[in-house]
């Protein structure tokens, strides 16, 4: 009744039956206001200050896709703003201290002001007031269908994308003095940079899945704890026989989650809760707040030599470090095992969990989250190898005759050549947001699944008993079942340990480990004067870059696990599922799912199923799974199983996510990645898996580029081809050539997407 008739079938996602678009029109006004002062003095006839105050604010209410509307009633109405105010204190001072040498010394204090503010869904809940979301903690709002990329749209928007809150305050606090010296024929250079970078954020969410208000989710097969709907609450399969009233096998997936959103089945109810420094529980709605501090230490010094008139050497390095983010109230944790309190990296967890599973074993370490102070640590270690060398040489040839001569000119031709070495900076997100979102001083908890009797007053046509193999019936129905069970916030020790099942579904750290991002630059250039006025330049310009941060998850899906008893890998016995689904034929039975499920068939952990093998269940239950190359949620299904048949589980089954840093990339001049949530690598154990070459395309590419650019005649031109040579080094067969492109699945939660742009380099 809150939702307005749909008025547009033509939005993207609407099926123009059981969905439609809605089309409105919102103000989204913006004002901005810009001052400054400057104060430039000539001290003496050697000495100059200047010296500066700027400030800028904008007021805007927000709009776009990204932005929080309320629809109620059909009236669009944008209730997101996004206010800014930016300040900042410029001072320099320049002299010649003696004929030959120079000073320049410059300080800065800038700071930023940057909110992102939205309606809580605790506030929108309590304007729709949708009966039997009230509860002692507050209203509880109703996301349907928003699991993953969302289904349907709630009246008030109150998906973590768009309902999340941010303020932060950034200060850079700089100085800088740079000094050169003429020294004979040497020109030198050097100097420092020092930054201070005072930080305060605050958030009410962690970035995917979860708020500082109660959500109750609604919906099935891409969501955490609600499965595939089973065949027995689905219509049957479109076949050559069957061709009305039935489902096409592309659509399962839709009709669970229309399932799911309709009857308001609850997944799970869910909030991010916060606490103090001492851990603390602080009260629900509290949001996460980190006031940290770093800084950036840089030197550098250079010789510009010229050697002879025509020939020029530039050489020159520079050395600097970034400090960890030191917290107030040191309100950061560090990912453990638990068996000896030793932190966990990325690269060292993902490969002691391949190596089991080639060897038909588990990996999961009971995982703890220690905090900075009792660890006695920083989060993450100082970088301090970041040398950057760096050398260049200029050269004009001046050949009287002869074929150089002719070739150079004399003086009309310059060589150029160098290398160097520059390093990343590691900016806020990584090290001060990324931090906040660890387990501890924020968790997300939540009641899974809650069945349709967890408040004690169920609904008419309650059956709790009926477990997932009827989750029409026993799942906890939204407005039915009264009012919604509110999860509880568990007692924690140090280290805080996540309870099973996922007592906690996010976590983000840092990698203690992680390094700063480099790369490796080279360049060699002819430029050539001709008659009339016009340029000729032929260069190559290479660059090699590394130890560039990815996303990695601890519970990334090991595809290639085996099953010693027969050898299978789940690979294979996935890829003959699949092949059969497709096909419209019913799956044989692969001796992988049959011995790491054994017992399955005939217990009470099959449910209603009349599956007759564990590989037909497995079909039934998440056929969507195989069809759609979702490889982790497949993972998730069998692990709910082998819970219930007191299995070791494949997967870490305390945290859906433990999302650390990598030091391995993708990386290349064209590479684009755009990620709708967490920044995951889609293939946590081989980066470069599902990059073939392109037959159709080639590999290097010429251009030429013809302009009207006369800089000493009016009718001069300037021809500038230049040649992009790209090794793809991810394509390890020489039979075909062109840019690679992406296939394959995905052995991550679906809850993102990751778009490849362009040309792309495995390195």
């Amino acid at each position: 009744a809150l939702d307005p008739a749909g008025t547009d079938p033509s939005v993207a996602g609407a099926d123009g039956l059981n969905t439609l678009g809605f089309h409105g029109t919102a103000a989204t006004p913006l004002s901005t206001n810009f001052y400054t002062l400057r104060f430039d003095h000539q001290m003496s006839q050697k000495w100059r200050f200047n010296g500066s105050y700027t400030y800028y604010q904008t007021a805007q209410i927000s709009g776009g896709q990204g932005a929080q509307y309320d629809i109620r009633g059909g009236t669009t109405k944008a209730v997101s703003t996004s206010p800014t105010d930016r300040d900042a204190i410029i001072a320099g001072l320049t002299g010649q201290i003696t004929p030959h040498l120079y000073n320049s010394f410059h300080f800065g204090w800038v700071r930023a002001r940057q909110s992102f503010n939205r309606l809580a869904p605790s506030a929108a809940a309590a304007l729709e007031n949708i009966v039997g979301t009230g509860s002692s903690a507050g209203q509880i709002a109703l996301a349907p269908g928003q699991a993953q990329t969302n289904l349907v749209d709630a009246p008030i928007e109150v998906d973590t994308q768009r309902a999340r809150f941010q303020n932060s305050t950034g200060r850079n606090i700089q100085y800088v003095d740079d000094v050169s010296w003429i020294k004979s024929k040497h020109t030198l250079q050097f100097g420092a940079n020092f930054r201070h970078i005072p930080t305060i954020h605050i958030r009410n969410d962690k970035v995917v899945g979860s708020l500082a208000s109660l959500e109750a989710l609604s919906d099935a097969d891409v969501s955490t704890f609600l499965s595939a709907i089973p065949t027995s609450e689905r219509p049957p399969t479109c076949s050559a026989t069957l061709t009305t009233l039935c489902l096409q096998s592309g659509d399962a997936q839709r009709w669970d989650r229309l399932y799911a959103s309709t009857l308001g089945l609850v997944d799970n109810i869910g909030i991010l809760t916060t606490r103090d420094g001492s851990l603390n529980p602080l009260p629900f709605g509290t949001p996460l707040a980190n006031d940290t501090t770093l800084n950036a230490v840089e030197f550098y010094g250079q010789d510009v030599l010229r050697i002879t008139p025509n020939l020029t050497l530039t050489y020159g390095l520079s050395y600097g470090w970034q400090t960890a983010p030191k917290e107030k109230l040191n309100r950061q944790t560090l990912v453990v095992d638990t068996t000896n309190n030793q932190s966990l990296t990325g690269p060292e967890y993902i490969a002691a969990k391949e190596a089991a599973a080639l060897q038909g074993k588990t990996y999961n370490p009971t995982l703890g989250f220690e905090p900075v102070k009792s660890a006695g640590r920083n989060v993450f270690n100082i970088d301090w190898g970041d040398v950057a060398p760096r050398a260049s040489l200029a050269w004009t040839p001046s050949f009287d005759s002869g074929f150089l001569h002719r070739m150079t000119g004399n003086r009309k031709t310059v060589i150029r050549g160098g290398f160097g070495i520059v390093y990343d900076r590691i900016n806020t997100v990584q090290s001060v947001i990324i931090l906040m979102l660890g387990v501890g001083f924020a968790q997300t908890i939540s009641v899974g699944a809650p069945l349709c009797n967890a408040s004690g007053t169920p609904g008419s046509g309650c059956n709790a008993a009926a477990g997932t193999g009827s989750p029409g019936v026993a799942s906890f129905r939204v407005g039915v079942d009264g009012n919604l069970p509110v999860p509880t916030v568990p007692a924690v020790s140090i280290p805080v340990v996540p309870s099973t099942p996922f007592g906690e579904l996010f976590s983000f750290q840092d990698d203690p480990n992680t390094k700063i991002g480099r790369s490796r630059a080279g360049d060699l250039t002819i430029q050539r004067e001709i008659p009339g006025n016009m340029i000729v330049e032929i260069g190559w310009t290479g660059r090699w870059s590394d130890r560039l941060p990815q996303g990695v998850n601890f519970n990334s899906a090991p595809y290639f696990f085996v099953d010693t008893a027969s050898k299978q890998t789940f690979a294979q016995a996935y890829d003959a599922v699949a092949a059969a689904l497709a096909a419209g034929q019913t799956p044989a039975a692969q001796p992988f799912f049959e011995n790491q499920l054994a017992g399955l068939i005939g217990s009470a952990c099959a449910g209603s199923s009349t599956a007759t093998t564990a590989t037909q269940f497995l079909a039934n239950a998440a056929a969507s799974n195989f069809r759609g190359g979702l490889v982790s949620s497949l993972f998730s299904v069998m692990d709910g199983r082998r819970t219930c048949l007191g299995l070791t589980t494949f997967q870490n089954r305390q945290t859906l996510v433990v999302d650390t840093t990598n030091n391995q990339s993708l990386t290349g001049p064209e590479y684009i990645a755009a990620k709708e949530a967490a920044a995951l690598q889609g293939k946590t154990y081989n980066p470069t898996l599902g990059f073939e070459p392109v037959k159709s395309a080639g590999r290097n590419v010429f251009n030429i580029d013809w302009g009207d650019v006369a800089p000493r005649a009016s009718l001069a031109w300037s021809v500038r081809p230049y040649a992009y040579l790209q090794f793809l080094l991810c394509v390890r067969s020489a039979a075909g050539q062109g840019t690679p492109i992406r296939r394959g699945f995905l052995d991550q939660p679906s809850a993102w997407r990751m778009v490849y742009v362009g040309d792309l380099l495995g390195v």
